[in-house]
């Protein structure tokens, strides 16, 4: 290895694009680390900003019963559905991060189920 690969500054993978931190994971793989927790964050990179389309659909259907049970029963819903998306996204990193599930299967399946179950609200709402 050049002397120039050990001078390198560490970044986070936060602090990464989405290109940065594929080729980091592509390096150390090829150097033979697990890259369980790298590969994660770069599925999370893709599926993250999707949580904000898929919370908000969530909560159209909630949205319009406002009327029925007032507001703050539509913000009490909304407060815990919120909790419970990042609840599970949380567990499923985690998950995904130590190896008992695959990255992408850990990145992905909260905005799955709760597309689902948006998908399920809005074939029950009545107009």
């Amino acid at each position: 290895m050049e002397p120039t690969y050990f001078g390198r500054e560490y970044r986070k993978p936060s602090q990464m694009s989405y290109g940065e931190l594929r080729d980091y994971i592509d390096a150390l793989q090829a150097a033979g680390y697990r890259v369980d927790r790298l590969s994660v964050q770069l599925q999370q990179k893709l599926a993250y900003p999707i949580s904000l389309l898929v919370l908000a659909w969530v909560a159209l259907p909630f949205a319009f019963r406002a009327r029925k049970r007032g507001t703050v029963m539509g913000v009490a819903v909304a407060m815990v559905l919120g909790m419970a998306y990042f609840a599970l996204m949380a567990f499923t990193t985690k998950l995904g991060e130590v190896g008992l599930i695959s990255p992408k299967l850990g990145a992905w399946t909260p905005p799955v189920i709760f597309a689902l179950v948006a998908m399920n609200r809005h074939t029950t709402l009545k107009t």
